[in-house]
């Protein structure tokens, strides 16, 4: 290979690099932008990138403010849109980095921790990921067989009983630590009162489940999913699901 094809190649992975790390950082830096502004994402005005914002985290490698300035843009208007639904390596970011923005975690009165709106978030929206390991469904009623109840009220059966996410046990791509922090898994049950609903879309070849709002919610609105589709299709018949 010649020396000028090594030098293009080289080039190019570190283009790609720079590329994925400015998708991380212009999540960051909207969530912290909003957070100075204190407005809802909708209202977020132009906002001048500071030099501390192009460094490259513990590596202090700065990235190119016009990349970094661009995806910034790019992402606020995504956010600002009226679907407001990122795709491919953004939704990738986002589930990685549970960097979501329209959500937050908040005690309840009596139900220990729930997943509460931040700001108004439009109806047919992603709110957040329901996060866990990805196994068939005969895998899944395996565990529900062979472990505690509690554990399986975070089984989650979709595809018409195909798969499995099970959000009691860890996935490979999280800590323990931050797994226990991903949202999905803290939303809140109501067979009455839901208002998000749960949908399984492929993003490069895995099953994700994305977690979209059936009707438009306000800030400080708690978001909720019936839990009966978790089991329902297993012919399971519990009754505190249906209160």
């Amino acid at each position: 290979m010649s020396t000028d094809n090594v030098t293009t190649i080289q080039r190019s992975l570190w283009t790609m690099g720079d590329n994925a790390l400015a998708d991380k950082m212009v999540i960051r830096l909207l969530v912290n932008v909003r957070k100075r502004q204190k407005v809802p994402y909708k209202d977020l005005i132009a906002s001048t990138l500071m030099a501390k914002d192009l460094v490259r985290n513990k590596y202090a490698v700065k990235i190119k403010e016009s990349l970094l300035q661009s995806k910034f843009l790019s992402m606020k208007k995504t956010y600002q849109s009226s679907s407001l639904n990122p795709e491919g390596d953004m939704l990738r970011v986002l589930i990685k980095e549970q960097s979501w923005p329209y959500v937050c975690l908040r005690s309840t009165a009596n139900k220990g921790q729930g997943v509460f709106a931040n700001s108004f978030i439009k109806k047919g929206q992603v709110v957040c990921d329901y996060h866990g390991q990805t196994i068939s469904s005969e895998e899944g009623k395996k565990r529900m067989r062979s472990t505690d109840s509690m554990a399986t009220n975070y089984m989650l059966f979709l595809k018409q009983g195909k798969i499995c996410i099970d959000a009691a046990n860890q996935c490979s791509c999280h800590s323990r630590a931050e797994f226990m922090k991903t949202y999905g898994r803290h939303m809140n049950h109501s067979a009455k009162m839901w208002n998000v609903k749960p949908k399984a879309v492929d993003l490069a070849g895995t099953t994700v489940i994305l977690l979209l709002a059936i009707r438009d919610v306000k800030a400080g609105e708690e978001l909720l999913f019936d839990y009966g589709v978790r089991r329902g299709e297993d012919g399971e018949d519990i009754d505190w699901l249906k209160k």
